[in-house]
């Protein structure tokens, strides 16, 4: 680790040198760029004259050159290299990097900060952006054209005929925003900082579900512009009467709640067994489950039963994908039932135990005795 406690020009100079002979970032010490502010700054307070002023002028003018490409260096380099760990950062480059709006301006002001001797001002930014909710932002990530006039073939909306990208935003940001958050909050380096959860929080259940997987506090946007600022207190009123009925007395209670029920992909129980069951006096008989089930899936949904339309699960062929269940209109007609014990109709093997697809004999790149 590279550190200042004794800096000079010349240590400057080969940390400089160090950055740009690897592709990897040097981890400094915290407190680097405040010694190096203390450094400078010191220099500057001090009064020659003569050649002596001239040699300190000089060395003050190379130390501010090297800290600029220090600084633009591990920058350049952070954002060619997503994958880089958050905690080898310096409190003000992660300070720098948290808004990609505000990027330059935030770089300016801690170079600023360093070559003009402001440590205090250093310290003063780290220490409370250290405490900053963070934000996962999508509108820059995920820009969207919502249509097109085919009669004057341009984008929807347009200005005098032309239309261009626009941010991502509402209910169809949340199920990506949802996501985002929960990646956070099961970060190890992330364990004790605080998220600030936002995309498609419309009503109260969206907020309790960004809550519940991790995020401390919520931002309302488009609902607001679509309704006022009025659906916040629906919002607050309904999250209420939710936690009220579910016994809880503070919102820290569901805060990050389900965060230990995420997982990856590849560590689901694949041998946990559940089955679609339509219930018959709710079916309206409009066969939506059918038609996808029939043409998309499995074929695991009859739509004619002893020359009567009926519509009803095939055991031996419902795999559980729960597709049916999302396009039926009536509420709780179609459930998922789990089976836990007997054999599976489908694929004939006794049911119970765990296995993933780290493990399962269909997978070419199995691990032998892998579970989570």
């Amino acid at each position: 680790m590279s550190t200042l406690e004794s800096l000079d020009l010349k240590n400057l100079h080969v940390i400089v040198m160090q950055e740009y002979q690897t592709d990897d970032i040097q981890e400094l010490s915290t407190d680097f760029f405040r010694n190096l502010s203390n450094f400078i700054g010191k220099l500057k307070n001090e009064e020659y004259d003569g050649i002596e002023k001239k040699t300190k002028n000089d060395i003050i003018s190379t130390a501010t050159n090297l800290t600029k490409l220090l600084i633009n260096k591990r920058l350049e380099k952070i954002s060619k290299s997503p994958t880089t760990s958050y905690s080898i950062l310096s409190d003000e480059e992660k300070f720098v990097i948290d808004s990609n709006d505000e990027m330059n301006e935030r770089k300016d002001m801690i170079i600023s900060g360093i070559i003009n001797g402001k440590s205090k001002f250093l310290e003063t930014t780290s220490t409370k952006h250290k405490t900053k909710p963070i934000t996962v932002r999508f509108v820059k990530e995920f820009d969207e054209i919502v249509g097109v006039d085919l009669d004057a073939m341009s984008p929807t909306p347009h200005t005098d005929g032309k239309g261009t990208s626009g941010g991502y935003c509402g209910p169809a940001v949340k199920p990506i925003a949802l996501n985002m958050v929960a990646q956070l909050a099961r970060d190890p380096e992330m364990k004790n900082l605080p998220i600030s959860g936002i995309g498609g929080v419309t009503v109260w259940k969206d907020a309790a579900e960004f809550m519940a997987l991790g995020a401390g506090n919520v931002q309302v946007c488009t609902a607001a512009m679509a309704y006022g600022f009025g659906i916040v207190k629906e919002m607050i009123s309904g999250l209420s009467e939710w936690m009220d009925s579910k016994g809880y007395t503070s919102v820290d209670q569901i805060i990050g709640k389900a965060v230990p029920n995420v997982t990856d992909w590849q560590y689901l129980n694949l041998n946990y067994v559940v089955k679609a069951k339509i219930n018959q006096d709710s079916c309206i008989q409009c066969g939506r489950c059918h038609i996808v089930c029939e043409d998309t899936s499995h074929q695991a949904i009859t739509s004619m039963v002893d020359g009567k339309r009926h519509f009803e699960v095939i055991d031996d062929e419902c795999v559980g994908c729960n597709l049916c269940v999302s396009v039926c209109p009536v509420q709780d007609c179609i459930t998922m039932e789990h089976m836990d014990k007997g054999v599976d109709p489908r694929t004939k093997k006794k049911i119970g135990g765990y296995e993933n697809w780290t493990t399962h004999p269909n997978n070419p790149s199995k691990i032998p005795n892998a579970a989570e």
